[in-house]
């Protein structure tokens, strides 16, 4: 996955794994919205956050809302800051709380074949 990454020079799309916290990023319509972040652009902007919610409806966001990593920019596109990135993001919290209960299950279950 990508980022584009806007800066001086211009814009470039980066790999999600170089974004760092404070980074300016381009969001597209349509496109990935990479890191967890904050909008910094004025407009309309429509994301859909099903991955994380469940809201079949998009979305609107506006300048200083927060958008997740892992949603969609389904219309408008915006300018956004970095605040979270990689583990840190809201889906990489929830993908570590997936794994850990999976590990924990794993042990109950190893557990409960002990004792039988």
């Amino acid at each position: 996955a990508t980022a584009t990454l806007v800066g001086e020079a211009g814009e470039e799309a980066i790999p999600t794994e170089l974004v760092e916290v404070g980074d300016l990023l381009r969001v597209f319509p349509g496109g990935k919205i990479a890191v967890d972040g904050r909008v910094e652009s004025t407009g309309a902007l429509f994301v859909d956050e099903s991955l994380l919610t469940g809201e079949s409806s998009p979305v609107p966001k506006a300048q200083g809302d927060t958008v997740l990593g892992g949603t969609t920019c389904v219309s408008g596109g915006c300018l956004m800051r970095a605040t979270r990135v990689g583990c840190d993001t809201t889906l990489g919290q929830i993908v570590q709380l997936v794994q850990d209960a999976q590990a924990t299950k794993a042990g109950i279950q190893r557990a409960t074949r002990h004792a039988s």
